[in-house]
């Protein structure tokens, strides 16, 4: 309780000035925050949530978000992508953006979150993106019949990683609505390092040996990559190669990104 005290009253004195928009629900505050060039949501907490670049808003403003575009180092075509947690919407934008052919559903449990991101972050909502008000855990374990290329978890609250997207259950009907290949991808914190453990022990039980764990460099986050079998590694070269074509082509820091996983997943690529 003092801890959750404390971090209201930080929160406060550095952004009392800069709060452009706040709303609450059954899970808590909810702040838009306008900084310089940047915007960014806030669940009740110092931590940005979620950030946009203003003047390029299909940038990916944040690294963690850009660490968990890992997954495009490995698949060249995908056509069907789920996201489980919407915050400010930088994902979907990014997708929008740069990736034209792309259907996308997103899920969402708190519909004041959907709200704010449709008013304050320009969220796409052309056809190819659909947006569901529902828990992420009971979503996936409903959706039998639509399958993905790739299902990208960023579920927090003001507590940090919804603990519903790290149980077994949750990773198992991931596994299941994953196409042949597929990727599943969930942002994660290093700490407390049990739990931690306890979600890469989820995912490794469905996922076995193919899983990849990518941090990210002066934060907590840390991105877990597995694939459903089989998987086709790349060799060293290729993967050093398409790192190169895609920060081009997406501006993002791919080779900054490979270097990681190259480091952290030793023995790994051929």
């Amino acid at each position: 309780m003092i801890k959750r005290k404390q971090l209201n009253q930080a929160f406060k004195k550095k952004y009392q000035d800069k709060i452009v928009h706040q709303t609450s629900d059954q899970f808590g505050q909810i702040q838009v925050i306008d900084e310089g060039i940047f915007r960014s949501m806030h669940f009740d907490a110092v931590e940005k949530q979620s950030a946009m670049d203003l003047q390029h808003p299909e940038r990916l403003a944040l690294s963690y978000t850009q660490f968990m575009m890992a997954g495009f180092l490995f698949h060249k075509s995908v056509s069907r992508i789920l996201c489980v947690g919407l915050g400010g919407g930088s994902i979907p934008r990014f997708l929008a953006h740069y990736f034209k052919h792309c259907f996308v559903d997103v899920v969402e449990v708190r519909n004041e979150v959907i709200k704010v991101a449709e008013k304050f972050f320009l969220l796409p909502t052309n056809f190819r993106f659909r947006y569901f008000r529902d828990d992420g855990a009971a979503f996936v374990n409903r959706s039998g019949v639509t399958s993905y290329d790739m299902i990208l978890v960023d579920a927090f609250d003001h507590k940090g990683v919804a603990e519903e997207v790290t149980e077994t259950s949750f990773v198992e009907a991931c596994f299941k609505l994953l196409n042949t290949n597929g990727l599943f991808c969930i942002n994660l914190w290093s700490y407390p390092h049990y739990a931690y453990r306890r979600a890469i022990g989820s995912i490794t039980s469905h996922f076995g040996e193919q899983v990849l764990e990518l941090p990210v460099r002066d934060r907590t986050n840390k991105i877990v990559l597995a694939f459903k079998p089989p998987w086709q590694k790349p060799s060293l070269q290729n993967l050093k190669r398409r790192s190169k074509v895609l920060e081009e082509a997406l501006e993002v820091p791919f080779k900054k990104i490979t270097e990681n996983l190259i480091r952290n997943n030793k023995g790994m690529f051929p």
